[in-house]
């Protein structure tokens, strides 16, 4: 890499680190703690690429992009931030960033992309996304939501159709409806179509005209009928006066050897350029507490008002494998509010609420092993996209989705003992201190068991 790079970052370590890995790639590196600096050294023309944390001792990163871009509009910035939501996600590309990376973030990852930032020129449009607020709908601070919120806000103003695929109860309708409030398209109306209005073709382009160039949202593709998938493929193409966009939601199959309809690929063609994986609440475990305190936030009932779990009430939900996913969790914690009066949540009271679930998912049939329930998975995985291949990189999606309950379930073993917990999984203390760090897993709470 040949460039300049300027780092503006409170964290003294964070300076040194980067400058370091930066100088040895053959860059030239300037660091500062002061956002004032980092605005002279930009306002004076220094420097190729900008690496910017959000919150600084004298002002806030997001809050100096749209100077940069009036004073240098060529120049590309990379956020790093630890305030990772989704709001901090949509603010980043607002503002134009290059790119956004929450911390921890991975060096080797920030390289590659400086690397990409030094050859490439954006071009920047003058687009303005909504004031936002921290109530945002979507809940979590794992490492596969801080993945999906990038993704939300890159894809925010696509003009393309956006296939959103994901388990039942797992959020599609949900993350859909935020596209459409954050986007350009949020005055214009949001009309939802589901297999019952795909009667006639001409019945359809009327009630999507009715749109006025808003958002179609088209959901559960996976219900559709051949001649119903006929005429959406048939609507995708049709030249509409006010050019609307479409979303559409498919649901992974809950048993992929007893999929009924498979998705024509003609029609999948068209909407698999842009696609959203929803993930499972099972694969983001350590966002049950975050959606607890929401869920209870929002209930806006005052017997709520300081709920108390027993010890280790929350663990026997984390434990649980929530094959109805976000739905799920919200129809027991209704269950259990509904019935505490004392507002204590005893563990006995949680165990029979899972006990009483309905027994669906992996079937008897596919076995007890692990690699069973791994095949099961990956397969629902494979079918979830109808016959064509997903995106590059499924076996690194893959085991770090296996990963992360994997550390968390042996740290919950070990009292958060990091030391006990690497000798059980046969791991170097440091190499488990930093997949800890990366996954954003909070030992503490492991640590209060004890």
């Amino acid at each position: 890499m040949d460039g300049t790079i300027l780092i503006a970052d409170d964290d003294k370590t964070i300076r040194t680190v980067l400058s370091q890995a930066l100088t040895r790639a053959g860059c030239k590196v300037k660091s500062t703690a002061s956002l004032t600096t980092l605005e002279r050294w930009i306002n004076e023309g220094i420097g190729n690429v900008v690496i910017s944390d959000v919150i600084m001792p004298d002002g806030n990163g997001l809050e100096l992009l749209p100077e940069i871009r009036k004073i240098r509009p060529d120049l590309p910035v990379i956020i790093i931030s630890a305030q990772n939501t989704l709001t901090t996600a949509i603010k980043a590309e607002e503002g134009k960033a290059f790119d956004y990376l929450p911390k921890p973030f991975d060096l080797p990852d920030l390289l590659k992309k400086v690397s990409i930032s030094l050859k490439t020129k954006e071009k920047l449009s003058k687009t303005r996304l909504p004031e936002l607020n921290e109530e945002l709908p979507l809940i979590g601070s794992s490492k596969v939501m801080l993945d999906l919120y990038r993704e939300i806000a890159k894809l925010m103003n696509k003009e393309d159709p956006i296939l959103i695929i994901g388990e039942s109860g797992s959020g599609k309708t949900l993350i859909a409806e935020t596209l459409h409030n954050f986007s350009d398209r949020r005055n214009l109306p949001l009309i939802k179509m589901s297999m019952e209005f795909f009667s006639e073709y001409e019945k359809c382009v009327d009630q999507i005209e009715l749109g006025k160039g808003g958002t179609i949202l088209i959901e559960d593709l996976n219900s559709f009928e051949i001649k119903q998938q006929e005429i959406l493929t048939r609507l995708l193409d049709h030249n509409f006066r006010n050019n609307p966009r479409f979303l559409v939601t498919n649901k992974s199959s809950s048993d992929p050897l007893k999929q009924s309809n498979l998705i024509d690929p003609s029609l999948l063609f068209r909407l698999n350029r842009y696609t959203i994986n929803v993930p499972a609440l099972r694969f983001r475990i350590s966002d049950i507490d975050e959606l607890i305190a929401s869920y209870i936030k929002k209930s806006r009932n005052s017997s709520h008002d300081g709920i108390i779990f027993e010890d280790g009430a929350i663990d026997l939900l984390k434990d649980y494998y929530w094959p109805g996913n976000v739905l799920q969790l919200n129809n027991i914690l209704s269950y259990l509010l509904m019935h505490e009066t004392d507002k204590f949540i005893s563990k006995n009271r949680i165990r029979k609420s899972l006990d009483s679930q309905p027994k669906f998912g992996v079937s008897d049939e596919v076995g007890k092993r692990l690699s069973d329930i791994v095949e099961y998975h990956v397969k629902k995985y494979f079918d979830g996209h109808g016959g064509l291949l997903p995106p590059r990189g499924v076996y690194q999606r893959i085991i770090k989705e296996l990963e992360t309950p994997i550390i968390e379930v042996s740290l919950r073993a070990c009292k958060g003992n990091q030391l006990k917990c690497a000798e059980l999984l046969g791991l170097n203390r440091n190499t488990l201190r930093k997949k800890v760090k990366n996954i954003n897993i909070d030992v503490a709470k492991y640590k209060k068991m004890m």
